[in-house]
């Protein structure tokens, strides 16, 4: 049976060879760092959208501040948005309003500066504009309301999860629609490859 020594000596052999990763994978299925801006900008998506696939491997500015417009990466959980969900946790979105500006809600829509969100809306679904955590406010309802971008906040064109509040004795769920600076990852400038060993190992993890 093979010493412990020999066995890391192996790993960080891999390492060492596997070229603009951020993310690593255990030939004995341990747990592996997961993706983060590199020194050259680089980064490995975990997820896609936006003219992105999984694995894709991009030029990442982490010091821009995004505008309107912008496809930007964020961490879900550091923007408390992953309550009660499954998955990488870095999820890609864009920018459609800044801090102070107005947003008009609907049922089924938003809009901001010429901008149009988007939510999943329908008979069999919880409407996503009721119970709605806006900064540190909540909302019973934001269909027919206008808000304004929560300071160190960034509205996304969509639905971006839930958040889960403790309120005395009593846990709310809320609709999140605005990212958090805090949570941000970078602005997502252009594709510079594939890592096709990365995406093979990230659609094996079951979440």
């Amino acid at each position: 049976m093979p010493q412990r020594w020999n066995l890391s000596f192996v790993w960080l052999a891999l390492v060492v060879a596997w070229p603009v990763v951020g993310c690593v994978s255990p030939a004995d299925g341990g747990t592996p760092d997961w993706p983060s801006v590199q020194p050259d900008g680089s980064l490995v998506l975990v997820s896609g959208g936006y003219g992105y696939e999984l694995a894709d491997v991009v030029l990442v500015d982490a010091q821009r501040t995004p505008e309107p417009g912008d496809i930007v990466q964020y961490d879900d959980r550091l923007n408390d948005s992953d309550c009660y969900s499954f998955g990488p946790g870095q999820y890609l979105a864009k920018v459609i309003a800044l801090p102070g500006e107005s947003v008009e809600f609907q049922k089924c829509s938003f809009s901001a500066g010429g901008f149009a969100g988007t939510m999943d809306c329908g008979p069999e679904l919880w409407p996503r504009t009721q119970g709605v955590y806006w900064g540190a406010e909540w909302f019973e309802d934001v269909a027919g309301g206008t808000l304004t971008v929560p300071e160190g906040e960034l509205l996304a064109d969509r639905w971006i999860g839930q958040e889960c509040r403790q309120f005395g004795t009593e846990s709310r769920v809320g609709s999140r629609f605005t990212i958090k600076s805090d949570a941000l990852i970078g602005v997502v400038l252009k594709k510079l490859g594939h890592d096709d060993r990365i995406q093979e190992y990230l659609e094996g993890i079951v979440y």
